[in-house]
């Protein structure tokens, strides 16, 4: 006798549900978890980054990060104005530079020094601020006293409570050459900022709307000094 044929083994529910491919609802639910761990895996990967990396330096980066020296230059000279705009100097090859002074061929380095002293200082008192501290008064060189006068000024600034700075050297120099050149004390000088406001978010200076330059013009007219090398009265035209 042959043998009854074999039925087909159903297979119980469990094995149903087990081989079953995943309705809708399933593959969205699973979507929408492995996208919250991507998300959570990127934040701490961005969180290490952050707390591993040192600091960065917002200064070195600024493109106006020079560092303001005061006082002469090793050369005994007045030094040009770092990258910081709100400055004007006679050493500065930029937008920054501006023309040395002559003054009356009549008078002394002690007689210059003396008229800008009492500018400077009677200045602030007038406008009712603190007033404006002589910082440096001394000569170059004790030995050589050709090379010049130094002073420098702390005076009311505008940015941060930081007083600006006013640096002048007084000395002969050799004659240019100019037609109506006259043969007085040549004036040298700095006029900076001693505080620099930034724009936020952005690393752009507050501009004191060329305040150095107006503050050493006025000093200047005031003193009846006159531009050195630029004596003709096209000059100031």
């Amino acid at each position: 006798m042959r043998p009854p044929p074999s039925r087909p083994q159903r297979a119980g529910k469990s094995a149903s549900r087990a081989t079953a491919p995943p309705g809708p609802g399933a593959t969205a639910g699973s979507g929408a978890g492995r996208e919250r761990s991507t998300r959570v895996q990127r934040r701490h990967g961005l969180l290490a980054l952050l707390f591993a990396a040192p600091p960065a330096k917002a200064v070195e980066e600024s493109p106006y990060s020079g560092r303001l020296e005061l006082g002469l230059s090793e050369r005994g000279r007045i030094r040009p104005c770092p990258s910081n705009y709100n400055c004007v100097s006679t050493s500065s090859l930029d937008e920054s530079h501006a023309s040395s002074w002559t003054a009356p061929s009549n008078e002394s380095t002690t007689e210059v020094c003396e008229l800008i002293k009492d500018y400077v200082l009677k200045e602030g008192r007038d406008r009712k601020q603190a007033g404006p501290v002589l910082v440096v008064d001394r000569l170059v060189s004790d030995s050589e006293p050709e090379r010049g006068r130094f002073l420098s000024f702390d005076v009311p600034g505008t940015f941060k409570g930081e007083p600006d700075h006013l640096e002048f050297l007084i000395k002969r120099t050799d004659p240019v050459e100019w037609e109506g050149e006259t043969d007085g004390l040549s004036v040298f000088f700095r006029s900076s900022a001693g505080g620099v406001q930034w724009v936020y978010p952005f690393q752009t200076p507050v501009s004191d709307f060329g305040k150095q330059r107006k503050r050493m013009e006025e000093l200047r007219q005031e003193l009846g000094f006159v531009l050195r090398g630029c004596e003709l009265l096209e000059c100031y035209q």
